[in-house]
This record gives structure tokens, C-alpha cells and sequence, in this order.
């Protein structure tokens, strides 16, 4: 995040959730494959399961 968004904070909880919703519509964007419909989008969406998110400590 450091390298995108430089004021952000991550110890904010809007950061961390914006974060975490960029990071899932980016996994389910990679589920749909060449199919972009709303019908797959929704899909693949509904279908997510035991999705990992990349996690960063906040600094002390």
C-alpha cells in the first residue's frame, strides 16, 4: 500500500476495508476468466470460499 496510496493508513479501518474489497473483486475478476458477464461475475462472486487476502502488519 505504501507504493500506491502513501497517506494512507493502515491501521484505519476504511483503508483496511478498501483494501480487502479491491483485493476480492480482483480475485473474482481472475475467476471469470474471459467470461466478464454479470451472470459469471455474480457467480464466481457467490462461489468464493476460503479466500486468502494478502495481510500487512501495521507498523509500531
Amino acid at each position: 500500500m505504501k507504493k500506491y496510496n502513501t497517506l494512507g493508513n493502515i491501521a484505519d479501518g476504511f483503508t483496511v476495508y478498501g483494501y480487502s474489497a479491491a483485493q476480492t473483486m480482483v480475485a473474482v475478476l481472475k475467476q471469470c476468466g474471459n467470461d466478464l458477464t454479470r451472470e459469471n461475475l455474480m457467480k464466481q462472486a457467490a462461489s468464493i470460499d476460503d479466500l486468502k487476502l494478502p495481510c500487512r502488519k501495521a507498523a509500531s
